[in-house]
């Protein structure tokens, strides 16, 4: 029980960072790998956000494939026209 408290404590940590535009973007990008790498319930529902942060957009692309979300995908392709080269890639492999 107290291991499940301090996931949910931890996962409130990361998306509190997360959430900061003023936190350092590395500490951010950790932020939302580690709660793609679990699984967070919570993050879906920020990615689209985060796919407008210059800093976390190739990590948010990323982390899209860790959930099986077809509207996610949809967001990725409706963005897909506005994003730089690097990302058009990541958005390509995170759909394959």
């Amino acid at each position: 029980m107290a291991q499940l408290f301090g996931d949910r404590r931890a996962a409130a940590e990361l998306l509190a960072t997360l959430a900061d535009s003023a936190a350092d973007a590395g500490a951010r990008r950790q932020a939302l790998r580690a709660l793609a790498g679990k699984q967070d319930p919570a993050l879906p529902g920020r990615l689209r956000a985060l796919l407008d942060d210059v800093d976390l957009r190739r990590d948010a692309i990323r982390a899209v494939a860790d959930y099986d979300d077809v509207n996610l995908a949809r967001v990725l392709l409706a963005r897909y026209s506005k994003f730089a080269a690097e990302d058009k890639l990541s958005v390509v492999q995170t759909l394959a």
